[in-house]
């Protein structure tokens, strides 16, 4: 058994990050399932403090302490995204929910060392389809046509 955890980032009701945690689980490896629009910014919090050739912080759950140096992988499969900005009530509680999801994907997205599975800023990006086909085709692979 290891003792660096596995960070599951996904919605609530997930079935298949489920079925990911209990192979974990049953393979002693820790894990902390967090999703980013009910943990945060409560009851989770999490901090992290860059030094001239370090990275550290915390995750704090209410039942968990994760030391952030100790995360080995952060499995990104598919959380529920924080409150919408356009549906927030004022420019106060945009700004919030912006800062808010900068900051705990920075966190997550900035973790030396750390496996990613689906890392989010990639799979942002993999949302463009047409830059997909395009490199498909530069590839040599064939695509669709219109």
């Amino acid at each position: 058994m290891t003792d660096s955890p596995v960070l599951v980032i996904t919605a609530l009701g997930d079935v298949t990050a489920d079925l990911v945690l209990s192979e974990l689980y049953g393979r002693g490896v820790p894990a902390v399932r967090l999703d980013p629009a009910i943990d945060f910014p409560e009851p989770a919090r999490m901090s992290a403090r860059v030094g001239e050739a370090t990275f550290t912080g915390d995750l704090i759950t209410a039942t968990r302490h994760v030391e952030l140096s100790a995360v080995r992988s952060v499995y990104w499969r598919r959380p529920t995204p924080y409150g919408d900005p356009r549906q927030a009530e004022g420019p106060e509680q945009r700004f919030m929910i912006e800062q808010a999801r900068a900051g705990f994907t920075g966190i997550l997205t900035t973790l030396p060392g750390v496996l990613h599975v689906n890392h989010p800023i990639r799979n942002r990006a993999a949302d463009y389809k047409l830059s997909q086909l395009d490199t498909a085709a530069r590839l040599g692979l064939a695509v669709p046509r219109p």
